[in-house]
């Protein structure tokens, strides 16, 4: 994998910038922390000074001598210098041998000093003109303080450091991962558009960005191999049921221009090929309603309606052609209202296909139920028939346009009733299932409970 298609991902850059931030907020803290830290040693280090000054110059004459003369041999490393300077600049007592004059009086000020070999060595000192003209001058050897700050410099430089690199090597972690996700997603694609339509972009499950686009892509993905399986399958169920009344219209046409045929028979021939011309446009103005279905044209329609109702208007429509059927039509309601939004006509429409399919294939003497159900807010429609049923090898396949198997071929239809159900369930969201009455068939629409928002 090319090191520039890692850090171009999203991932890395994005890894990358949080390390900035990351990197200089650390920075900006421990800058704060080493400032706070040495302003306080400087600051306690000026107070040792002012609070031995202030207690030694109250001090008489002679015991002052002894103080400072004491420090020196408490102290031979002079660590803690202290040395009193007579008014012609001579040495009194102590030891104390700044490099320079003193700078100022009453002020901490920095210096350096001759340690006991003779190197320089850092200070921090106080001069103070004493009552009897004598100058009192108290340091502080600095050493260890400068080599603190030192440290604490060295481990803020390295700290930052280990955070970029550590958080670098993260960076590329992820942009490394996000490639390889993307060149899996890249070659399912690309397989895709080789033809391979059941091909399907990975999933891992982490639920991150790219799993949720691969989701939404396979979703896609199904409704597109679907679109194209019902395409495939559509041309020779439209040669089939088209062949027929195109024929029959075909040859009457060519009777009619034979010149043989009476007015009588000729009339009957127009009327003939009328009822087909007729067939054919309802087949089309069929399909054009599915795809108008499909593609969502009609959700503008949509309103609170009560299912239950549009269930029981259905029946009552269909009543009389069961009555002569001899099909017993029953309808079973939900005590409350099934409250819900959609399409009024659309789902009377589907309704309407389900129940005329049922009272076509139930035999005489047999019931057909129509059911209408809410329990833990799934509403449930299903439409039950003791006819032959459908095979469940074909269960997917009679939701496909014009598709009528071998058992329905000689009964009247065109094979678009259970594939406008199915887009009419669709669009609103429910799910259409199949099922075995034993005898017979049962269709379920079902509508899952709102998800709250």
């Amino acid at each position: 994998m090319p090191l520039s298609d890692t850090l171009r991902t999203s991932h890395f850059r994005t890894a990358a910038y949080f390390l900035a931030v990351f990197a200089l907020s650390s920075a900006a803290l421990l800058g704060y922390v080493y400032w706070q830290t040495s302003f306080y040693l400087a600051h306690e280090v000026d107070r040792s000074l002012h609070a031995n000054v202030q207690r030694w110059s109250q001090l008489p004459p002679e015991a002052l001598l002894r103080e400072v003369s004491g420090r020196l041999r408490r102290d031979p490393s002079l660590r803690e210098p202290a040395v009193l300077i007579g008014g012609g600049g001579e040495r009194v007592a102590g030891a104390f041998e700044l490099v320079g004059p003193v700078p100022r009086y009453d002020a901490p000020f920095d210096a350096e000093q001759y340690d006991a070999h003779g190197n320089k060595v850092p200070v921090r000192a106080l001069a103070s003109v004493l009552g009897s003209g004598l100058v009192l001058v108290i340091g502080r050897d600095v050493h260890d303080l400068d080599e603190f700050d030192e440290r604490i410099r060295t481990a803020m430089v390295g700290g930052i450091f280990i955070v970029l690199g550590v958080g670098l090597a993260g960076a590329f972690a992820l942009g490394a991962r996000a490639r390889r996700r993307l060149d899996d997603m890249a070659h399912s694609l690309q397989s895709i558009v080789e033809g391979h339509l059941g091909a399907r972009l990975p999933v891992r499950n982490s639920r991150d960005d790219l799993d949720r686009i691969a989701a939404l892509v396979n979703a896609m993905l199904d409704e597109i191999e679907r679109l194209m399986g019902e395409v495939k399958g559509v041309t020779d169920d439209v040669a089939h049921d088209l062949r027929t009344p195109l024929t029959r219209m075909l040859a009457g046409l060519d009777r009619a221009q034979a010149g043989t045929l009476s007015r009588e028979e000729l009339s009957a021939l127009v009327d003939d090929t009328a009822d087909d011309a007729r067939l054919l446009l309802r087949m089309f103005k069929g399909l054009l309603r599915i795809s108008e279905i499909e593609n969502s044209a009609r959700r503008e329609n949509f309103e609170t309606l009560d299912l239950t109702v549009i269930a029981g208007d259905a029946v009552e429509l269909f009543e009389p052609a069961a009555q002569e059927l001899g099909v017993a039509l029953r309808f079973v309601g939900c005590a409350m209202p099934v409250i819900l939004r959609g399409d009024p006509d659309l789902l009377f429409d589907a309704f309407a296909n389900l129940i005329d399919n049922a009272i076509k294939f139930a035999p005489p003497g047999t019931d057909v139920t129509v059911q209408v159900a809410q329990e833990a807010g799934q509403i449930q429609a299903m439409v039950t028939d003791a006819g032959p049923g459908i095979p469940e090898e074909e269960r997917g396949a009679v939701l496909r346009r014009f598709y009528r198997s071998e058992k329905s071929r000689h009964t009247p239809g065109h094979g678009l009733g259970l594939s406008l159900v199915a887009a009419i369930a669709r669009l609103h969201g429910m799910a259409l299932t199949i099922g075995d009455a034993q005898p017979g068939c049962r269709i379920t629409l079902t509508l899952p409970p709102a998800t709250p928002t």
